[in-house]
């Protein structure tokens, strides 16, 4: 038995529901802790002697303080006017003398339960306090390790005071612990730790289907040795199946396209023998025959030499398919290329009432533009464009081929005046055996565009087509300038 497979973390759906398990567990936690911590619960009970005993001791001592003789009447329309300043200095000297005394926090609130000074304590025990006020008499209250005694209602200077005294502090801690132990830096330290756990919940999720839908993406354009990293694949969950299965999918569809293509270069070898005997013999024949059945013999020859050519053009394709064919490359002439391939593209158009006409940015067609690549294969892939343009544009009608440079790359575009290509179907243009009409069976096999990608594609520049504005199919070549290194696959 596959203990591993016991394990949530090596699932898909375990990893979700631990993660938001964890973090809504976090949540809950910190909001009972920041509850609790805010409404933590004290005791009243009655104080020990001696608590009392200094409790009344402290009381006796500050009721008895003597006023200075200016200060010896108070107006009795104002009996809750606030201390002059300096019977309020005189009353902080004597509570820093009782502290030091007594070694216990004293504490005075006016008629309005107003604390005197400056002095500070946790508002949270403000409740406490209040019930001890309300009892009447000396209460001792407990929170935490802090001890309060009170309260008592003495006279100090013609104003009446609620007397608390602090006989034993907390200890607060270093700044740190008490920055921890604050219920709302908790709180605000809680939410950005969901909110770190949830984003790496989702990272942790998204990327690796990320990767996988950029990896479709690239099947999806041709691309079949794609794989994922092994990263995604040593994965045990779900993802890491589903890495693991299309890899084995990329695989085989590269494996099954291998195979079709040597099936079809195969094929084609095998079919060049006896055509090249049927064109022997067909040869023969037409000599010993006679005039009624030339007409078919010339029928023959012309089917035979349409096979020839399609034969020639599988095995270009499966060569330039192939990743370890490799093409001798050289300094060759642009222009050269394209003079002598739009010459011979204008010889066919003339006879269809049709023309080719040649423009350049540099107005001078004896321009010389070098570029690193295989000439029999530049002018292959341009005349396939240029006679697939001749054939579609209308009779008494002009294709164009216009070379414009663009930074160290020279554009190519070849534009007929037809109906152009229906949006849908422009991506197809440049698979093997595309045609637009399938019942048309005049044009080819509708490979000539298949075998200009490749081509172009050789030479580090890509081609694309598009509908013109005006109207017509525009192809458009990308190729670099010239490159010392040589190109090689």
């Amino acid at each position: 038995m596959n203990l591993s497979r016991l394990n949530p973390l090596h699932s898909f759906f375990g990893k979700i529901f631990l993660w938001f398990w964890l973090t809504l567990s976090v949540i809950i936690i910190i909001t009972v802790i920041f509850v609790t911590r805010w409404k933590e619960p004290y005791q009243l009970l009655t104080p020990t002697p001696v608590q009392l005993q200094q409790f009344n001791a402290i009381a006796h001592q500050l009721a008895n303080i003597k006023k200075p003789s200016e200060h010896l009447q108070i107006p009795h329309d104002q009996p809750h006017t606030k201390l002059p300043p300096r019977l309020r200095q005189q009353l902080k000297r004597k509570l820093h003398a009782l502290r030091k005394e007594y070694g216990a926090d004293i504490f005075l609130f006016d008629h309005e339960f107003k604390l005197l000074g400056k002095r500070r304590f946790p508002p949270i025990i403000f409740p406490m306090l209040s019930a001890m006020h309300s009892n009447g008499k000396a209460t001792l209250g407990k929170w935490h390790h802090e001890q309060w005694v009170g309260s008592k209602n003495i006279v100090i200077f013609d104003h009446s005071f609620s007397m608390f005294i602090r006989t034993e502090k907390r200890h607060r801690g270093s700044p740190f612990q008490r920055l921890i132990k604050n219920p709302l830096m908790q709180l605000l330290f809680s939410l950005p730790l969901t909110l770190l756990l949830s984003y790496w919940l989702a990272w942790s999720l998204s990327k690796p289907l990320k990767r996988l839908g950029h990896a479709a993406q690239k099947i999806g354009e041709g691309q079949l040795t794609t794989q994922l990293t092994e990263k995604d694949c040593a994965r045990q969950d779900e993802i890491g199946n589903l890495a693991r299965q299309f890899n084995t999918m990329s695989s085989q569809l590269a494996s099954m396209m291998d195979t079709q293509k040597r099936l079809l270069g195969n094929i084609s070898h095998e079919l060049r023998s006896p055509l090249t005997r049927l064109q022997v013999a067909l040869a023969i024949a037409e000599k010993n025959a006679s005039q009624d059945i030339q007409p078919m013999l010339e029928r023959i020859g012309l089917e035979g030499d349409r096979l020839e050519q399609m034969i020639q053009q599988v095995l270009l394709l499966a060569k330039l398919e192939s990743v370890s064919a490799q093409w001798p490359m050289e300094a060759v002439d642009l222009f050269h290329i394209l003079r002598t391939t739009i010459a011979d593209g204008q010889f066919e158009a003339e006879s269809l009432n049709k023309e080719v006409v040649f423009s350049n940015t540099s107005n001078d067609n004896n321009h010389t533009v070098v570029l690193h690549g295989n000439e029999p294969l530049l002018h292959s892939a341009i005349e396939n464009i240029i006679r697939n343009a001749i054939h579609h544009t209308p009779v008494a009608t002009t294709v164009t081929v216009n070379v414009t440079a663009v930074s160290n790359r020279w554009v190519i575009t070849i534009c007929d005046q037809g109906k152009g290509v229906p949006e849908d179907k422009i991506r197809h243009m440049f698979d093997p055996f595309f045609r637009i009409d399938q019942t048309d069976t005049k044009t080819g096999m509708g490979l000539g565009l298949s075998i200009a990608e490749h081509a172009i594609a050789k030479h580090g520049g890509n081609i694309s087509a598009y509908n013109a504005p005006q109207g017509g199919l525009c192809v458009r070549i990308d190729l670099p300038g010239l490159d010392p290194t040589p190109i090689l696959d």
